[in-house]
């Protein structure tokens, strides 16, 4: 991919409704505009944090909107992905602290304009962390991580493979497949 123009401007100004903002991510739509989306609340970790959108179009952003609010639960890290279907998918973490962290997603397929309702996809990082033999953990929670997609999916079934977050309180959070 060539760049051919870049642009460096503010999606929002001061006038922004919440007082925090991090973790933006972006990617470009079929049509040529451009959806970012990023949590924001009164402070990183808040009960009050969600996770919000906007699309830059020919005539500049629109305005932002919070598209997930857990109310109550902070939300973390959105990442944007787009599928060959043009379905864009958003997913993102909830919860107090790490080792609290399950991953969710939303969709949508009109450009980011309307969201699906979420979905928790963060269960096999629990059922991994079950069982850790002396022997290379990393190797052998992927390889188990690998088993269980297959044992749960149809034949057909696209295979996700993405980082999660696992842990116990008190303990450090090891890096789950």
């Amino acid at each position: 991919m060539k760049v051919i123009n870049i642009t460096k401007e503010f999606i929002f100004e001061e006038d922004r409704p919440f007082d925090s903002a991090h973790a933006s991510t972006l990617i470009q739509l079929e049509d040529g505009s451009i959806l970012a989306a990023w949590f924001a609340g009164s402070w990183e970790g808040a009960p009050d944090v969600g996770i919000w959108t906007s699309v830059r179009g020919s005539a500049g952003w629109e305005p932002c909107r919070c598209v997930v609010d857990f109310r109550g639960t902070p939300l973390w890290n959105p990442v944007l992905f787009q599928k060959k279907d043009g379905t864009i998918l958003l997913f993102f973490k909830a919860g107090v602290t790490i080792p609290e962290w399950k991953t969710w997603v939303v969709s949508s397929g009109d450009g980011g304009r309307s969201w699906s309702e979420q979905h928790g996809i963060g269960f096999l990082c629990n059922i991994v962390r079950i069982c850790r033999p002396q022997i290379s953990p990393f190797i052998w929670k992927t390889e188990i991580f690998l088993r269980l997609l297959r044992w749960r999916a149809k034949p057909g079934t696209p295979l996700w493979i993405f980082p999660g977050t696992a842990g116990r309180p008190g303990r450090r959070a090891p890096w789950c497949p």
